[in-house]
């Protein structure tokens, strides 16, 4: 069964790209690519500490979840 929100890869160029849904909007990435750069490539914003540079990287926030 083909689930629309399911992750659906394609080639684009020499670059495999992931397709995902975010807050309903359909958008395309190259595979690799974090959700959380994804987000923000395409003008999502997601609360995050990770790259603030007033802080040291801790990854243990889970601000962003």
């Amino acid at each position: 069964m083909n689930h629309p929100e399911r992750q659906k890869k394609q080639r684009r160029g020499k670059h495999k790209m992931v397709e995902l849904i975010i807050n309903d909007k359909k958008i395309s990435v190259e595979d690799g690519t974090t959700i959380l750069k994804a987000a923000q490539m395409n003008g999502i914003k997601i609360p995050n500490l990770c790259f603030d540079k007033r802080l040291r990287p801790y990854g243990g926030c889970r601000l962003c979840v």
